[in-house]
């Protein structure tokens, strides 16, 4: 898509394309993602959107936040982002955007107001339009709820949403991990091994790094 808009000169919809390329690209490859992003947010300022550059801007810095490492102004440039973006009254930011910012709130300790934004994402996505947008709710909501010591919950959401996502392997995947690191916080390593390793059977193409550090952390490494 963001090709197809680079080359028919479609600046403004190529920015768009690239900001919903960018959160997919994050669990794969976050430095090709990032790259992209940066990309975005250029062609936001050329144009002189608010709109468009406010979403870039957020979307750069939150995933800067979440994907790469945390730091004070990507943190501040987050905020300000987003309130300008509610100041807009940017119903295009919704909900994608607003994962993105429940992932940084959620990383900043502000589980209650990150599960709002969870919460209502969840319950107004409709999946067969939005799926990155919903399952981006779904890990979020399940991040937040384990750093709250919610594990039954977690563990609720998992199973629920698993069997849903029988036909769609990457969704089975995401969700497969937030059982894995819940069995690692409550010392259940031999069943996080266990999933850790249907994971690496049942999905051999995708990133492994996750499954290799589940299972350094449960042989005590």
């Amino acid at each position: 898509a963001r090709r197809r808009a680079g080359r028919a000169g479609l600046e403004r919809a190529q920015g768009l394309s690239v900001t919903w390329w960018r959160w997919a690209c994050g669990l794969i490859d976050p430095d090709t993602g990032l790259n992209g992003m940066e990309r975005a947010v250029q062609l936001s300022r050329k144009m002189e959107d608010p709109v468009l550059l406010a979403r870039t801007q957020m979307l750069l810095a939150g995933c800067r936040l979440v994907f790469d490492a945390w730091s004070q102004a990507n943190a501040e440039l987050c905020d300000t982002s987003y309130a300008t973006l509610r100041s807009l009254e940017d119903s295009g930011a919704i909900p994608y955007q607003q994962m993105i910012y429940g992932h940084v709130l959620t990383l900043q300790g502000k589980y209650r107001e990150a599960l709002e934004i969870f919460d209502a994402g969840i319950s107004r996505t409709n999946r067969g339009v939005s799926l990155i947008a919903h399952f981006g709710a779904l890990c979020g909501k399940s991040l937040a709820l384990l750093r709250l010591g919610q594990l039954g919950e977690v563990l609720r959401i998992t199973h629920a949403e698993r069997k849903l996502a029988d036909d769609n392997l990457a969704s089975s995947w995401l969700l497969s991990f937030r059982e894995v690191w819940l069995r690692t916080l409550a010392f259940d390593f031999a069943g996080a091994q266990v999933i850790s390793e249907t994971i690496r059977t049942t999905a051999p193409n995708y990133p492994d790094g996750q499954p290799d550090t589940v299972t350094r952390i449960a042989e005590g490494y």
